[in-house]
């Protein structure tokens, strides 16, 4: 992107922000107190919204409380292989179990979550899998409103074929294991709140192999990230607050590619900063929305940085108590899901809508946009449009149990002198989930 549409970019970005900004301020003046100044669940969406004769009620366990759920359904892929050149459909069984447990606690916080799936197909058993995943987060309350939050996370399962970025057709799904943890410092006075915090990343994804039983090395895949942030937010009213945030992360490759082959090299490390404005304005809307610049280095010298404008933007508007209408839209660099190549610069864009039709009905719609630019010496122009489109019905029939039914349609293009894949995938699947 060059530098004028970039600030265009920018410049219409604050404008949206600015915008935020009267709404917000021209809203409650009274005055803050601690309590108060960073509370951001004055409006609920349709989601979220209590249902006492449909939420699950959980089983108390000393001064915890325990959540189990069984979940099972059954989705037509009209595109199991996500690739146009060998169109396969199949019909795909899954059962999801899972359960929480969560303190009961007056101070203090602690919750610990996993979950185990299965997934079976009736054509093409190679792409059956069993994917499982825990995590546990603890809030240690200091004096007031300052805490330090620890978070552990782990989980062994396949990435959808959809975000297989391989170029290789292959006969199997790609395995990964990741491990995560993180810790945060949160400290709250006057108007003011500080947190400082670090995320360890850890991804480690299996070889597999092609249709023709050829094995594909994901080793050159394996990488550790690490990002530090630090966010300072000042409330100018009880529903509106201004925020700076500045992060850095560190990414590191296990392996760098033969020198023989010209590929690059995948190191690097960056950072962003974001100014904005986060709200909950009564009875309308609330959200986030951050705009600034972001710049990631790389270590080998024939790649350029990746470098421009950086969004995290995340609103929900609520017309009625009925409707939630949910947007985000974010500008970030991600890695690229290839072997020797550098990163992408992606600008993602999505929309919600849940209308709740009845009090155990909820109807929803989605949309969602991505554009991928790969950052790589040897194909500089190679670029992906992802459009993606669904519709789901969920029917709460008691606080026990629940049935849905989903629709999602997924179209990827790719441009370049070296594209990546294309496809169009499409996805029904209804089922029945069973709580406690």
């Amino acid at each position: 992107m060059g530098a004028g549409g970039t600030m265009t970019k920018f410049g219409a970005s604050l404008g949206v922000l600015a915008a935020a900004l009267c709404v917000a301020t021209a809203a409650d003046a009274a005055p803050i107190s601690i309590d108060n100044a960073f509370n951001r669940d004055r409006n609920t969406s349709v989601r979220e919204r209590d249902k006492p004769e449909y939420d699950a009620r959980g089983v108390r366990v000393g001064t915890f409380r325990f959540f189990p759920e069984f979940a099972a359904s059954t989705k037509y892929d009209d595109n199991v292989f996500v690739s146009d050149a060998a169109k396969e459909s199949d019909m795909v069984s899954t059962a999801r179990a899972a359960a929480s447990l969560r303190s009961d606690w007056r101070r203090h916080a602690f919750s610990f979550t996993a979950a185990a799936e299965t997934n079976y197909h009736s054509e093409f058993a190679a792409l059956d899998t069993v994917d499982s995943y825990a995590k546990a987060n603890a809030r240690l309350d200091l004096i007031e409103d300052n805490f330090i939050d620890f978070t552990l996370g782990y989980s062994d399962s396949t990435e959808d074929r959809i975000d297989t970025s391989t170029l290789t057709p292959l006969s199997e799904p790609v395995g990964v294991v990741e491990e995560e943890a993180g810790l945060a410092l949160v400290t709250s006075f006057n108007r003011v709140r500080f947190s400082v915090g670090a995320e360890a990343q850890r991804k480690d994804y299996e070889d597999v192999r092609d249709t023709l039983g050829i094995e594909v090395d994901q080793d050159g895949r394996d990488n550790d990230l690490i990002t530090a942030t630090t966010r300072l937010d000042y409330a100018i009213s009880p529903d509106t607050a201004l925020f700076v945030e500045a992060s850095r992360n560190w990414r590191t490759y296990d392996q760098d590619p033969a020198p023989a082959s010209g590929l690059t090299t995948q190191d690097s490390d960056g950072y962003a900063a974001l100014v904005g404005v986060n709200f909950d304005v009564s009875n309308v809307m609330r959200g986030e929305i951050g705009v600034g610049y972001l710049r990631q280095i790389y270590d080998d010298s024939g790649v350029k940085p990746s470098e421009g404008l950086a969004v995290d933007a995340r609103v929900e508007w609520f017309p009625d108590e009925l409707v939630t209408v949910a947007v985000e839209a974010s500008r970030d660099v991600r890695e690229s899901g290839l072997v020797g190549v550098a990163g992408r610069v992606a600008d993602a864009a999505s929309a919600r809508i849940d209308y709740e039709a009845r009090r155990n009905v909820v109807v929803g719609v989605s949309a969602a946009y991505e554009h991928s630019a790969y950052e790589n010496d040897l194909a500089p122009d190679r670029e992906e449009e992802r459009w993606t489109g669904g519709v789901s019905l969920d029917f709460l029939i008691n606080e026990a149990a629940d049935a849905f039914i989903q629709a999602e349609y997924v179209d990827q293009n790719s441009t370049g002198v070296a594209p990546g894949r294309e496809f169009e995938v499409g996805r029904v699947s209804f089922g029945l989930r069973l709580r406690r």
